[in-house]
């Protein structure tokens, strides 16, 4: 979405993309007026973003031009008027998340590629790839003989793209299909690439420091839970008032509210072992990697970004 008004001597130009969802003003321009009509635009822009279909595309154009509009005659009707919106479908569109865009679609097709390559090569992914213990390798009885086994850096990545089942892969890649290409089209598609793959590290260091210092034992660790637990955390962060559903609770809630529920679900269930073998404190890892990460392009660390992505 792109605009540019000058109204009475002030040149206003507003920028406002999948990206950054960020106003951009010139830096004489304190007008309270204007950053009222900015605040709205933004607004917009998100809601355009998260209904990404004809009518709702018609709806934020004519919010658009009628919030432009008003801060146009707030000035006394001096000046110019420019609206144009980029970026947003035309046509028949299909609700998200059908429409996938490229980042998603890909994560979706390496995820299920990896796996049927598990299913050829069998544990000699598992051996390389998962996400081993810190510390000395052991000696595991493979199909080939003896091998040793143990942590490795590359680990850290690897072990997301792989699942230990079908039901596995399908739980991961649904919600990524579910809720993905909506936080793909608001961070953009080389945000959501740095998004995913923080969130998978800090799963994968959050398991190792648990296993290493609490849990113990000797066991690998795979699948894309962490990422997908740090997408959800996206979801409720960006969309709070969307309503979810549990399956186990049939009520319309709010995502924010879904998205804390489950997360002190995954709490109490990785302090008190409930449903061993899944890695609760890797999910929770993940989602502490996506808020941390949000909270830095909002500005609200103290290491502060070059560029904001919301205020």
């Amino acid at each position: 979405m792109g605009d540019t008004a000058v109204n009475g001597g002030i040149d206003v130009h507003l920028s406002i993309n999948r990206l950054s969802c960020q106003p951009m003003l010139r830096p004489d321009v304190a007008d309270p007026g204007v950053w009222q009509i900015l605040r709205w635009a933004k607004s917009l822009a998100l809601f355009a973003l998260r209904r990404s279909n004809t009518r709702h595309v018609a709806n934020c154009r004519s919010l658009a031009a009628g919030a432009l509009a008003a801060l146009r005659n707030g000035r006394g009707g001096a000046g110019r008027l420019r609206l144009r919106l980029d970026g947003l479908p035309h046509g028949n569109a299909p609700d998200m998340p059908f429409d996938l865009p490229t980042v998603t679609r890909n994560l979706l097709i390496a995820n299920v590629a990896v796996f049927l390559l598990q299913q050829v090569m069998g544990e000699a992914l598992l051996t390389h790839f998962a996400l081993w213990p810190w510390g000395a390798d052991q000696l595991a009885q493979g199909s080939d003989g003896v091998v040793s086994v143990g942590f490795r850096p590359w680990q850290l990545v690897t072990y997301a793209f792989m699942h230990g089942s079908v039901l596995h892969l399908f739980s991961n890649m649904l919600a990524l299909f579910m809720f993905g290409g909506q936080i793909e089209r608001v961070f953009g598609p080389r945000n959501f690439v740095v998004y995913y793959f923080v969130c998978l590290l800090m799963a994968a260091l959050a398991q190792l420091v648990v296993v290493k210092f609490f849990t113990g034992g000797f066991y690998p660790t795979l699948g894309a839970s962490g990422a997908i637990f740090g997408i959800l955390l996206a979801f409720g962060m960006l969309f709070p008032h969307e309503k979810m559903i549990l399956i186990f609770l049939p009520i319309p809630i709010s995502a924010w509210l879904f998205v804390s529920l489950y997360a002190l679900a995954e709490l109490w269930m990785g302090v008190t072992g409930t449903q061993a073998g899944i890695a609760h404190f890797a999910h929770l890892g993940g989602m502490l990697g996506g808020f941390i990460l949000i909270q830095y392009w909002r500005g609200k660390l103290p290491i502060k970004p070059q560029r904001r992505l919301w205020r």
